[in-house]
């Protein structure tokens, strides 16, 4: 993963001699292949508890570094289309001239998102517990709080700035 990491940074310069144009370039990676890490990591972990609640396999068959055939037909998939999108999300912003077609609000609503299914996955992972109650309650305060600082971000004009 780190390789696909730096690949796309080292490839930000070529074709491009305006600094700015290259440090928006690496900020818009950045982003991108932090949620796509993110994402990718929620999957590994979230794949075994997922196919635990499925009844695809038991407990005592799998671990977070045990991976049962099930498993794996679970997880590939996902893991396949998590890195499509970043690959060509990648792909487009080192193809792109303009880069400024990166809005912060849309940004935060799919943080939101991910928020969201952060929350489901972790959830799922300790769901025969008590504390998942708390978790799930925790996890709904923290996205109503980040609704309203995006709100409030989205309030001020920053074109001003």
């Amino acid at each position: 993963m780190s390789i696909f990491y730096f690949v796309a940074m080292g490839l930000t310069p070529i074709g491009d001699f305006d600094p700015h144009l290259i440090a928006e370039k690496r900020k818009n990676i950045l982003i991108i292949y932090s949620v796509f890490f993110l994402v990718f990591l929620l999957f590994h972990g979230g794949s075994e508890r997922l196919g635990i609640i499925l009844d695809l396999y038991s407990l005592d068959e799998v671990s977070q570094y045990s991976w049962p055939l099930e498993r794996i037909l679970l997880f590939v998939p996902i893991a396949f289309v998590v890195t499509s999108i970043a690959v060509f999300k990648v792909r487009r912003v080192l193809r792109s001239k303009n880069q400024h077609n990166y809005n912060i609000s849309v940004h935060s609503y799919w943080i939101v998102d991910l928020m969201t299914l952060t929350g489901f996955i972790g959830v799922l992972t300790i769901w025969s517990s008590k504390i998942s109650v708390l978790y799930a309650l925790l996890l709904v305060f923290a996205i109503y709080a980040f609704n309203r600082l995006v709100k409030q971000y989205d309030m001020v004009d920053l074109s001003k700035k």
